[in-house]
């Protein structure tokens, strides 16, 4: 395990695209004989995965292995600000049910209670029914910041200051895979403190790739691989005026819609309203005076009284605010929101606030795999981190239930769905099998050469 392991880890950077899972029987239990199409498959397999005629690695360990290759699954910071005392030295996730949703309710008042602002899905420094793709977290100065999965870092900026702070930010692309659902999740971490100021940098920093392509306040494209909980970045200063304080920009999302969890989540599509969010269903519950206009009174009002629970599970389509297009300025002169502000108040705000921020355009967008009109599903990031982990928790009691007992002697004994080629026979599948004359050489034959015209082709 130590060896495959070690293995696994190399893979992991030569194939960037290989998701760490293995194959799954519908109870979320490890599957043991052959899957439909393995040529379709993408993750790690046995030889029983492939044909029913080798039992090969046997009843390997293959959670523990993947495990080991992706890393604990963490909240982005921790739920009440630093460790635990006698506790880990990340945020892991909790297995227990109870503890879960204890260390995800803490989160969601360091958001909802405690940042002012930086709301989901509306109400960036908590005023307007502008689109906000992320919560902001309040942290302790120079705290930790954590990749939630195993992904890739895919981009990243270092030393992009404004007046307002920080606009550092770390890009990560994650490969999940959730029962037959396979999920591409984008997890942004916006206003990171300078890495380049660190006594000690975080690790992608130390890498070739970042020696070579970071530049002081240029995005730079990067493919480095990223475990969960890796540490990637640390808790940044950022806020106008009375807002700046340490806190990070946390953000999920993905150039499609989980299917088949239709049930859980709630699609709004934002998609025609440009930087504004026109929903009846996200802004009525907020605009206490219905004068379709989101007040800070009414925003700062509407999270910090515990009325946030419709809005998390939702999922907005909309473009991000991470694109320079549409215009900004155009956008935020148009409507009645700003109305009070003059348009040379408007563009200043603008060049302080948002243009520093900006990194979306064509060239990362085709690194990153991203749609370059910047329309994207966004998620609520603590919510979906509890989802995802509630529904491994359910699958696990699940499979519990009806998991068959494995033991050292079912490591020797051959299972009897398995045709074993111990008698003599071939590992290959009989349907792959096709009579050939090229394939009857003997050793001898093939260490001397040989005359064979018709085989000039293989």
């Amino acid at each position: 395990l130590e060896s495959m392991s070690a293995i696994g880890r190399t893979m992991a950077r030569l194939f960037p695209n290989l998701p760490q899972t293995h194959p799954l029987a519908g109870t979320g239990d490890p599957l043991w004989t052959a899957i439909a199409d393995p040529r379709e498959y993408q993750g790690w397999l046995g030889h029983y995965h492939v044909t029913q005629q080798k039992w090969d690695p046997g009843p390997f360990d293959f959670k523990d292995f993947c495990t080991r290759l992706r890393g604990s699954l963490c909240f982005p910071m921790f739920p009440r600000m630093e460790p635990v005392k006698g506790g880990d030295d990340k945020p892991v996730v909790p297995d227990d049910g109870s503890e879960l949703k204890q260390a995800t309710f803490d989160l969601y008042k360091l958001n909802e209670e405690r940042a002012d602002g930086g709301f989901f899905p509306v109400g960036p420094w908590g005023e307007s029914r502008l689109w906000h793709g992320g919560i902001h977290v309040i942290g302790k100065p120079g705290g930790g910041v954590f990749a939630p999965y195993p992904g890739r870092l895919v981009a990243a900026r270092m030393g992009k200051e404004s007046s307002i702070g920080s606009f550092n930010f770390v890009l990560l692309r994650h490969e999940l895979t959730l029962g037959k659902a396979k999920i591409r999740l984008y997890s942004l971490y916006m206003h990171l403190a300078d890495e380049r100021k660190q006594d000690k940098p975080v690790d992608w920093m130390t890498k070739d790739a970042w020696k070579a392509n970071g530049k002081p306040g240029v995005v730079a494209l990067l493919d480095e691989p990223i475990e969960a909980g890796a540490l990637i970045g640390h808790v940044g200063k950022v806020g106008p005026e009375e807002l700046s304080r340490p806190q990070v920009h946390i953000e999920f999302f993905s150039d499609r819609f989980i299917e088949g969890f239709d049930d859980q989540w709630q699609l709004v599509d934002g998609s025609s309203g440009g930087r504004f969010c026109d929903a009846p269903e996200i802004n009525d519950l907020i605009d206490q005076n219905k004068d379709h206009i989101l007040s800070r009174q009414e925003i700062t009002e509407f999270f910090s009284t515990g009325q946030a629970e419709p809005l998390r599970r939702m999922v907005p389509l909309h473009v991000s605010e991470w694109i320079a297009e549409p215009s900004w300025s155009d956008a935020l002169k148009a409507p009645k929101d700003f109305k009070n502000r003059k348009p040379a108040e408007i563009d200043a705000m603008v060049a302080e606030q948002i243009t520093p921020g900006l990194w979306w355009d064509a060239a990362v967008a085709t690194h990153c795999r991203l749609p370059k009109d910047g329309v994207v599903y966004h998620y609520h990031p603590v919510a979906f981190i509890s989802w995802f982990k509630n529904q491994l928790i359910q699958a696990a009691v699940a499979a519990a239930r009806t998991r068959e007992k494995l033991d050292d002697k079912d490591a020797r004994k051959v299972p009897p769905t398995i045709t074993d080629d111990r008698e003599g026979g071939s590992m290959r599948s009989a349907a792959d099998v096709t009579e050939d004359p090229c394939n009857n050489l003997t050793l001898e034959q093939m260490v001397q050469g040989f005359d064979a015209p018709e085989c000039t082709t293989r």
